[in-house]
């Protein structure tokens, strides 16, 4: 055999050899990593912990852990090593803000305020509550709310900023600690003062819904309305859990708590799927049970209904956060008469 036909011949023999290498190399390959885009900035207020959005982001990819689980938990998990990680895409305009480019007042127009559930944390922005509620009235929403701020720098900017937006509604959503009423009472004064000094512009707040999963906001909110509408007197205000909780649905899932025992309960038979032994509530602490936090992880299909992170709402939840809040303007006679008919 000549040398040319052992090239040929060994050239075939480590054929499947570089096949099979290859494959090797696609099957167990490292995960890349989901690694989000940067779209938040110090605020240009130069107040400490204050931060804005990036303007004039095109398609920013974020990441974010698909299931229940605590804020301080994302400073310790990887999630390329996670099986639920969700991405959505954040856009802003030349002003910093989850909205197309503004442009001359033509109608009534709402201005939303908040943290990142006004944001929309989690969907694409044709999913996040402004543009839905600009769809269900027929009217102009502009969307101002940035993730992870808090009551003192939303009321700043309402108080200083927001009438350069031209109002006839502003919308500040918000989500209390409950469990101290003297943040309740220093809520109330906040937002007195803050509609004070912004009349004739009506504001409305919107309490954001509480996950069975937010074991804080759930064992602490007494579910009485009219005593936190008592402490709120004179401020019109929409609490959005119970409507989240009454919904009826196909399929999904809530943590309950009894007999010193965490239970994760189909919503519609109301059979345990999984039961552990309470765990105390710790600063910086998952406080859900991590038999609980397996199962999600084993059965992908596992979910809270209308919320995705026992924080935020999912597409579904965002479209019932927004129907609900279209009733309540329309309740509230907020819209001149052909603007509120337009949605219908």
């Amino acid at each position: 055999m000549n040398w040319k036909a052992k090239l040929s011949l060994g050239s075939l023999l480590l054929l499947p050899i570089v096949i099979l290498s290859a494959l090797s190399v696609w099957f167990f390959r490292v995960p890349s990593k989901p690694v989000s885009d940067a779209f938040l900035q110090r605020s240009s207020e130069q107040r400490r912990g204050w931060h804005s959005l990036i303007p004039n982001l095109k398609d920013a990819k974020v990441y974010v852990l698909d299931r229940p689980h605590e804020p301080e938990e994302l400073k310790n998990v990887q999630l390329y090593q996670q099986k639920r990680v969700r991405m959505f895409r954040v856009s802003t305009n030349d002003l910093g803000m989850r909205n197309p480019p503004i442009g001359p007042k033509k109608g009534f127009r709402i201005v939303c305020v908040g943290e990142s559930v006004s944001f929309g944390w989690g969907v694409d922005a044709e999913y996040t509550y402004p543009v839905q509620l600009a769809k269900q009235l027929g009217v102009e929403v502009i969307n101002t709310a940035i993730p992870s701020t808090g009551l003192a720098q939303n009321t700043y900017w309402i108080e200083n900023h927001a009438k350069e937006l031209e109002p006839d509604l502003i919308l500040l959503t918000i989500r209390p600690d409950w469990g101290h009423r003297n943040d309740l009472k220093q809520l109330a004064r906040t937002l007195h003062e803050t509609r004070r000094k912004i009349r004739p512009v009506p504001l409305g707040v919107i309490v954001s819904a509480i996950s069975t999963f937010d074991r804080k906001g759930s064992e602490f909110f007494a579910w009485d309305e009219g005593q936190v509408k008592k402490t709120l007197r004179g401020i019109p205000l929409l609490e959005l859990t119970t409507t989240f909780r009454k919904q009826k649905t196909e399929n999904g899932v809530r943590l309950r708590i009894q007999n010193d025992k965490q239970q994760l309960v189909d919503v519609n038979s109301q059979a345990v799927l999984v039961e552990a032994d309470n765990i105390p509530m710790l600063p910086g602490k998952s406080a859900v049970a991590p038999e609980i936090l397996a199962a999600f992880d084993q059965n992908l299909a596992l979910h809270e209904p209308l919320i995705f992170d026992a924080g935020h709402p999912d597409e579904k939840g965002y479209a019932l956060m927004a129907e609900t809040i279209a009733q309540w303007i329309r309740k509230k006679r907020w819209l001149p008469e052909t603007e509120g008919s337009r949605g219908k």
